[in-house]
């Protein structure tokens, strides 16, 4: 972004560096100190630096949910972390909403949540948030009548821009209708036609594909991943395939550097001398899409936990970017807890993170890899 104003590029350049390095919240708050930096930190040339700087420091996102409201916050999240015996770190609290909003399945998007309305609640919208911001705007409400419904929320990287698929269905009925809103539209469009099985999990979004674990019914309710290109109408449905057993136990869809992955994760042992438990992790990942070829790797975590007493508590965050799984603890405790497992060095580092002191009982969802970014704050 050139200036003709010599005397003040030093400076404002200056402060433009200092401002890319900063959270998402503090840049909020600057651009309302003048007209001359509401415009600047609006410039796309700005929100295409604060993008950069903020993607290469990529933070944990939290989700803390209870019978009366749903926060989010966020922490510094480690790459490659150092095998030290405590590190702590502390999160940053940026937006709430009443109970009425959920996540469901929605996993947040390229720095934006989408958190539908509970049908129990027929005066909520459905809403569009930038955590780090606090901004938010709301959405109309499919026109659906069917009892089970089924959000999802991804990034078109063909045509650049935000989607919700509604899927919705009556109970133990494949999917029946879907209905698509493209952000900014304001306009659901409905796709008629059954799918032939129903959503069992989160959607992830690799590569601007749209995954997710599902049911066919028509099938002896076998359980698939289903691959989902609604601009193209295509479905793809891939079962257990080589020998592999995909679904012995529930699995937790992940991007692992790049290619869909899946996580299993159970309890073994506890027969020891000294009773301890350990968490067996199952990495598969889909190699060949078109061979609906997997690679499945096990690994044993005999040293994640200092006690039983949160045996069972824990959840998969996800893989980070640098290819270390990460565990959270499924509810707020004090200390609170989350684990960095490196799939390379076969290392454990705990991280606590503090903030959630007060909050008893919170039902925690941890995402990896959340990005700060400005556009939704730009185009507001």
């Amino acid at each position: 972004m050139k200036r003709k104003v010599p005397n003040s590029i030093d400076s404002t350049d200056l402060i433009l560096e200092i401002l890319s390095r900063s959270s998402a919240k503090s840049v909020s708050k600057f651009r309302r100190a003048s007209k001359f930096w509401e415009s600047t930190l609006r410039h796309q040339y700005f929100t295409e630096l604060f993008l950069t700087r903020s993607s290469a420091r990529p933070r944990l996102l939290f989700s803390l949910e209870n019978s009366n409201d749903l926060i989010f916050c966020s922490s510094p999240q480690f790459q490659n972390p150092p095998h030290e015996s405590s590190l702590v770190v502390t999160a940053e609290f940026h937006i709430s909403f009443p109970a009425e909003w959920r996540l469901q399945n929605c996993c947040p998007v390229s720095g934006l949540v989408y958190c539908p309305s509970s049908r129990l609640s027929v005066d909520r919208l459905p809403v569009i948030c930038n955590p780090s911001t606090g901004q938010q705007v709301s959405l109309p409400k499919p026109k659906t009548t069917k009892a089970l419904v089924h959000n999802f929320f991804w990034y078109d990287p063909v045509l650049k821009n935000f989607k919700v698929v509604c899927m919705s269905h009556d109970k133990d009925v494949a999917v029946e209708e879907s209905w698509i809103l493209a952000l900014g539209t304001g306009t659901w469009r409905l796709i008629k036609g059954r799918l032939g099985h129903y959503p069992l999990s989160k959607g992830i979004c690799v590569n601007g594909v749209l995954y997710y674990i599902g049911r066919r019914v028509a099938v002896n309710n076998t359980v698939v991943i289903a691959c989902v290109d609604f601009n193209k109408m295509r479905l793809a449905l891939i079962p257990e395939v080589n020998g592999i057993s995909l679904w012995s136990r529930p699995s937790v869809l992940v991007n692992y550097k790049g290619k869909l992955g899946g996580i299993q994760s159970e309890w073994s042992g506890g027969n020891n001398v000294d009773g301890r438990l350990s968490l067996v992790l199952t990495l598969w990942v889909l190699e060949d899409f078109k061979k609906r070829m997997f690679s499945k790797r096990v690994y044993n975590l005999p040293e994640l936990w200092e006690n039983r007493n949160v045996n069972g508590s824990v959840s998969i965050a996800g893989v980070t970017g640098t290819g270390e799984v990460v565990l959270s603890r499924g509810y707020t405790s004090n200390p609170f807890y989350v684990y960095y497992f490196n799939l390379d060095t076969y290392t454990v580092q705990r991280v606590e993170i503090q903030g959630f002191e007060a909050l008893e009982r919170y039902r925690v969802q941890a995402f990896v890899d959340h990005v700060e970014d400005l556009k939704f704050l730009a185009a507001s």
